[in-house]
């Protein structure tokens, strides 16, 4: 359902609706720029290292909506619904070569939860932005210790959503897709700002 790389190592992470586990594969080198296996439907060249599976008492019955990584690559984010959570896994490398792939943390959200964004703060701590469709709000949770920083109340139907981050411009904002309000929020991001973290406008 869900498909993300990460950018420090370069596996791939994969959501299934029809299992409660994200599975990570390796990338490997192709041999040869003429092999004809590369045509395949199987292709040779991506090989399943490890899963992430969802153990008791963090078990969801939903597949993950949305996948993000840490700056750093070493944590994965993933959002359930069933139920409303939020899944912190640790993939960062073991000793011996691949993944820890083990959850962490679970989190309960507002109704709903879809998108991640992950937002780094001017001293280098890192937040998590999570759209909450029925909830009408963008959680944020604080991605090392899952702690909840509060919400952010939005029009109807919150999902998509997008950093903008241009120090050249003064601006560090978060752009949300209204779904049912054909419209899109915007939220101050930066910190020193008197409206940090609440919607400044609307696009329509």
């Amino acid at each position: 359902f869900g498909l993300l790389a990460n950018p420090r190592t370069g596996r791939l992470y994969a959501s299934s609706k029809l299992s409660a586990s994200i599975a990570v594969f390796d990338i490997l080198p192709r041999q040869d720029v003429d092999d004809p296996t590369l045509l395949d439907p199987i292709n040779p060249y991506v090989t399943q290292v490890a899963a992430v599976a969802i153990p008791e008492p963090a078990r969801v019955t939903d597949r993950a909506r949305a996948l993000a990584i840490s700056k750093d690559g070493t944590r994965l984010f993933a959002t359930y619904r069933a139920p409303d959570s939020l899944i912190i896994a640790d993939i960062a490398d073991a000793q011996f070569g691949g993944p820890r792939a083990r959850i962490l943390q679970k989190v309960t959200l507002s109704d709903d939860p879809n998108d991640i964004e992950v937002v780094t703060t001017p001293t280098g701590e890192e937040l998590l932005y999570i759209s909450c469709f029925r909830g009408e709000r963008i959680e944020v949770v604080d991605a090392r210790s899952g702690v909840s920083m509060g919400s952010i109340k939005t029009g109807q139907g919150p999902s998509e959503m997008t950093v903008v981050d241009r120090p050249d411009l003064g601006i560090q904002r978060l752009y949300v897709a209204l779904f049912n309000e054909n419209a899109v929020a915007v939220i101050d991001l930066d910190p020193a700002s008197p409206f940090y973290n609440t919607v400044i406008g609307e696009i329509r």
